[in-house]
């Protein structure tokens, strides 16, 4: 009779480290000048218990028992002085990092998202357990300075200082990235289906594309918050700032695509069959709009605590100019869209931009700020372009005469702001050249 021992060599793993540990116990009760035998034994002990995690283990078990074993290593390191426990506990945080990772692949690529309840699955109860246990590892290291076991300076203490929130921060959002993903999935609420003469097919659902911006922009938002409140990290403001720069990429990108298509659908330019027609493609817009807005108030207060000159706070007076022309005119074209007037957002935008470049040169006048000056004439100039090499031939000739006479009669109040306060220009120029 011939047994199969694959199912106990996680088992004689753990036997070998019980040998070394014995072994190290029997070492001990001799008087040795230096400790070096001692802690090796202590070291291939907890090296054979790492390895046979992976050995005896699966999936997402492997993961939680490496992220307690971490915690294990660094509790004996930071509450008892132990400094060779700290240094072991190294390679077992990043292989539990490594592994949730591995989980999160092999759980999205495996598994019908159709049938994965939200928030009360496999990789989120992996999850929180990592999760939990790398939190008491940072709570740790505040509570037990550093010097009591590393040297300040080292590339081990830049370990734990950087190292163990990136992980924190990085695996919380991606966590709940994919649970409220899931929860689209789950209810079949991730793809919209269209019908034509032909047949059908589907398209990503703009609802679920948007609903992730959101929470981006609330994650930035609440983080930034908690790490004013409790951390006072400034590195992690900058980072903030970095992630904010990509996510308003993204809410430009959508006003092109989910949300213009959200409105294509409120205007049954799609036959869905009444699924996804209704006002609320018109509504989750000024939702988006309202999260954007937040991330904005939130860049604003980052910016003011950590650049004070002037000058540096230029870019983003420039970024904040750029988004409200650019909400104003997706908005002109999406109402005009809807009231039945497509084909006059061309005469429309040509006009809104000139008075948006009026209004910023006002603005740029009376708050003494020559780059939103510089920033509205470019404005206008990007309108006259636009006049001329594209709007003319595709214009009727009253069209054509009423933008004409619009940006002419701006042309002669930008003028006239000009000649009404020189004196106050002037002055500004000479003072910036001090």
């Amino acid at each position: 009779m011939e047994y199969d021992f694959a199912n106990y060599h996680g088992l004689f793993t753990i036997l070998i480290a019980l040998v070394h540990f014995v072994a190290g116990q029997v070492i001990k009760r001799f008087d040795l000048p230096t400790p070096t035998i001692t802690n090796f034994l202590n070291g291939l002990v907890l090296v054979f218990l790492t390895l046979a995690i992976p050995i005896q283990l699966q999936d997402k078990w492997i993961t939680m028992a490496w992220s307690l074993e971490a915690l294990l290593l660094v509790w004996m390191g930071r509450q008892k002085g132990l400094r060779l426990f700290e240094v072991l506990s190294y390679p077992v945080i990043v292989l539990a990092f490594v592994g949730l990772m591995g989980y999160w692949i092999d759980f999205n690529l495996f598994n019908d998202s159709k049938q994965v309840l939200p928030f009360l699955n496999s990789l989120f109860g992996t999850f929180l357990v990592f999760w939990a246990a790398f939190f008491a590892i940072q709570y740790l290291i505040v509570k037990n300075p550093s010097e009591a076991v590393l040297k300040p300076g080292t590339k081990r203490l830049s370990f734990f200082k950087i190292g163990i929130p990136f992980a924190l921060i990085f695996t919380l959002y991606f966590d709940l990235l994919f649970e409220i993903s899931n929860i689209f999935s789950y209810w079949e609420l991730d793809r919209v289906l269209i019908f034509t003469d032909n047949g059908k097919y589907s398209q990503p659902n703009p609802f679920k594309s948007i609903w992730l911006l959101n929470y981006s922009f609330a994650f930035l938002g609440v983080g930034t918050w908690v790490n004013k409140r409790w951390f006072k990290i400034q590195q992690l403001d900058k980072i903030s700032l970095g992630l904010y720069g990509i996510v308003f990429l993204i809410f430009f990108g959508s006003f092109f695509n989910d949300v213009k298509f959200l409105r294509e659908l409120y205007m049954d330019e799609f036959n869905t069959q009444g699924a996804h027609q209704s006002v609320w493609n018109i509504i989750i817009r000024y939702v988006l709009i309202g999260f954007a807005a937040w991330g904005i108030f939130v860049c604003k207060k980052l910016i003011s605590d950590h650049y004070k000159e002037p000058e540096q706070k230029i870019y983003f007076d420039l970024f904040l100019a750029f988004t409200g022309i650019f909400i104003l005119s997706t908005e002109l074209i999406q109402w005009l869209d809807i009231a039945g007037f497509s084909n006059s957002y061309k005469l429309g935008l040509s006009i809104l931009w000139g008075a948006c470049s009026l209004a910023l040169i006002f603005y740029g006048i009376i708050s003494q700020k020559k780059h939103l000056r510089v920033g509205a004439i470019f404005v206008f100039f990007i309108t006259l372009l636009k006049l001329f090499l594209y709007d003319i031939s595709h214009l009727s000739t009253i069209s054509k005469t009423v933008v004409f006479i619009s940006l002419g009669i701006l042309l002669l109040v930008i003028s006239y702001l000009y000649n009404r306060f020189k004196d106050e220009l002037f002055d500004e120029t000479d003072e910036e050249l001090v």
